[in-house]
């Protein structure tokens, strides 16, 4: 999970690798709270929470943890 959460907290990282990070971060239940905190820091740019927010929000599902729940009610 240390590759994959280096792409989801590096501010410019390349889309399509942060992409393919929070697709894998799905399987590593307890890191939910990272895709929220990615979820935030993009809310302001409109192509990559247009890329990238269908993306988390599917992961978040997927992991079905408190903090994804909390975020998919207050974050779309």
């Amino acid at each position: 999970m240390a590759a994959v959460e280096r792409y989801l907290l590096t501010p410019g990282a390349h889309h399509a690798f942060v992409a393919a990070a929070v697709e894998a971060a799905r399987y590593y239940p307890g890191h939910a709270d990272v895709l929220v905190r990615l979820f935030q820091r993009i809310r302001s740019d409109q192509l990559l929470r247009r890329f990238l927010g269908p993306k988390i929000l599917e992961s978040l599902y997927v992991l079905g943890e408190e903090s994804s729940i909390r975020c998919s009610r207050n974050c779309s």
